[in-house]
């Protein structure tokens, strides 16, 4: 443990801080705010080993914003996936020449829901992919909302209203207090009433997108602004999620009477007792009425769980109807060694599964689970290593750009070549089995959805951060130009004080174009979202999919509208 968490500070530059964040406090409950630093080869899923304008445009991209997008629009089209190429393979590809409309590079959220939206307007997109990132390592929830501005230590409660801020409401928060904020940039910093219905459309319509993306998959999208969803992980932290997916989606604590808590014999990195004794103490932090807790034994069989107790295993296990089989008897009989007791009612009683229930179909899984429960059954958040929420997550993306119809390219960008205020090529390096080979993809319009030091879009090197592809300008949270610096000089002294490391990123304009040290756009037809673009941190904010899914559709919104400018 020790010697995996020294790799882990040598290998991410202030690995040691964003540890010590994502964990609990020493000194009594508080609320988890953000993921553990973690390798993706640490995790035990094989499967994560895949890891200034023209003349003609405004440099305000906002007085062409899409109809009700309010200061900068939306840019966001609620499309279904039309299906154009059906099923298949994740990397199925239909033959395009060497010149393309768009080139997304990340296979992320940000870069998938990006290729999407330009695949359903009828361009020629590719993605290059190295790996699923920042999104493979995401828990099961989606929020789009920082939490609860000036409480510290309790960041998901108001503590003037005794209650838990709905999504709006820190959405709203979030506009008038965070100048530099992504979201700020996309729809407009000020308390005016605009700014914020544009934010609240534009969510509305990408949670819609999202959800139809991931539906022929059986993962849905649940959840909204009017209140947030009050889930716990499997480390006994309570998390109030905007939305979240089909898994721990069901799993909102508030209105349970009772929740039982499952404990399986033999499962690592998962521990019944101890959660439901933080989950405790997590109710009285927030001033919350707490709920009955039990701790369940399942009744599993003998070598049911592998050894070593690989959550991983388990859940490749109950994707087999055998594996499925075997854990529905358990939960049906579970209470069978028990005297009988008053118990709340089946809406009211909420059993508590950690993340085992697969990779796929969990929602058929659900419904076939509540009925031998007798009770609402959900999933705990997960945490690395943990979470098959995101590789769920990333299936079922490549899923839809499959059926979409988008060339998935399984490679490196090597560069970009440019032409005065273009890029006009991206030079690939491509994995064909256990081959490489070099590839030149004319484009017209380009993103870059690289991510940070995880994805890769970020990385330190000649003693200070850098942007990989182009030397890109960073920026911190508070705005100061930070590129060259070394990583060190950007790690504060506390864990819970701003970090100028982990909310660096590009600067851009509202047409999501990276923006220069003099405020102007470097390259007429060149993008960024997600992570790569600055002014947050995700682990504190815990709007990491929020952003990614946001800026991945305006970049797309806004490149499709310089590509179809540009048609003859």
């Amino acid at each position: 443990m020790l010697a995996a968490r020294a790799s882990w500070n040598r290998r991410v530059p202030g690995g040691l801080v964003r540890r010590r964040r994502g964990g609990r406090a020493c000194r009594g409950p508080r609320l988890e705010r953000g993921a553990s630093g973690v390798r993706a080869r640490d995790l035990p899923f094989r499967a994560l080993a895949r890891r200034d304008t023209r003349s003609s445009r405004s440099a305000d991209c906002r007085t062409r914003a899409a109809p009700g997008g309010g200061p900068g629009g939306t840019g966001i089209h609620a499309r279904r996936p039309r299906g154009r190429c059906g099923g298949g393979h994740p990397t199925a590809r239909r033959g395009v020449g060497d010149r393309v409309r768009a080139v997304v590079v990340g296979g992320g959220l940000a870069g998938a829901a990006a290729a999407l939206e330009l695949a359903s307007r009828e361009l020629e997109v590719t993605l290059v992919s190295a790996g699923a990132g920042a999104t493979a390592l995401s828990f099961g929830s989606l929020d789009v909302a920082v939490p609860s501005p000036g409480v510290s230590g309790l960041p998901l409660r108001d503590a003037t209203a005794t209650r838990l801020l709905s999504p709006r409401e820190r959405l709203a928060a979030c506009l008038r207090t965070r100048p530099r904020h992504p979201y700020a940039t996309l729809f407009g910093h000020s308390g005016a009433g605009s700014a914020e219905s544009a934010a609240t459309d534009a969510v509305k319509s990408a949670a819609a997108s999202l959800d139809g993306w991931l539906a022929p998959s059986g993962l849905r999208v649940e959840g909204g602004l009017d209140s947030a969803r009050l889930l716990a992980n499997v480390r006994g932290a309570l998390r109030a999620s905007d939305f979240a997916f089909t898994g721990p989606a069901e799993g909102d604590l508030q209105g349970a009477a009772e929740v039982e808590v499952a404990a399986i014999a033999g499962l690592a990195q998962h521990d019944a007792r101890p959660l439901a004794r933080a989950l405790a103490a997590e109710f009285a932090a927030i001033g919350l009425a707490r709920p009955a807790l039990r701790v369940v034994p399942l009744p599993l069989p003998g070598g049911f769980v592998a050894d070593g107790g690989s959550p991983a295993r388990l859940a490749a296990r109950t994707d087999t109807e055998e594996g499925l089989g075997v854990l529905l008897e358990a939960v049906a009989g579970r209470h069978r060694d028990e005297a009988r007791f008053r118990r709340a009612d089946g809406e009211r009683r909420l059993l508590l599964l950690p993340p085992i229930l697969g990779f796929s179909g969990v929602k058929a899984k659900l419904a076939r689970l509540r009925e031998a429960a007798g009770c609402r059954v959900a999933e705990c958040l997960g945490a690395p290593p943990a979470s098959p929420a995101g590789l769920r997550l990333v299936r079922a993306l490549d899923a839809a750009l499959s059926r979409e119809g988008v060339v998935v390219k399984q490679g490196r960008v090597c560069a970009l070549e440019r032409t005065g205020r273009r890029v006009c090529a991206v030079r690939l390096s491509l994995r064909e089995g256990a081959s490489h080979t070099e590839e030149r993809l004319e484009a017209e319009a380009i993103l870059l959805a690289t991510g940070r030091f995880l994805g890769g879009g970020i990385h330190e090197r000649e003693g200070g951060v850098h942007e990989t592809l182009l030397d890109l300008p960073l920026y911190d949270g508070a705005g100061v130009r930070v590129d060259g610096l070394a990583a060190r000089r950007l790690v504060g002294p506390s864990p819970e004080g701003p970090q100028g490391l982990f909310s660096l990123g590009v600067r851009t304009d509202s047409c999501l174009r990276p923006l220069g040290s003099d405020g102007a756009p470097l390259f007429e037809n060149l993008f960024a979202a997600g992570d790569l673009v600055g002014g947050f941190d995700s682990a504190v904010e815990r709007t990491g999919l929020g952003v990614a899914l946001l800026t991945g559709l305006r970049a797309a919104a806004e490149m499709g509208r310089l590509v179809e400018e540009e048609s003859p």
